[in-house]
């Protein structure tokens, strides 16, 4: 994985577990 999409990805993961903490 590229450390740019890793770094895409983790953003999109964060912002998602701060809308609704269900996941990861």
């Amino acid at each position: 994985m590229h450390h740019e999409a890793f770094h895409e990805w983790f953003r999109l993961h964060v912002s998602s577990k701060q809308n609704c903490n269900m996941k990861f």
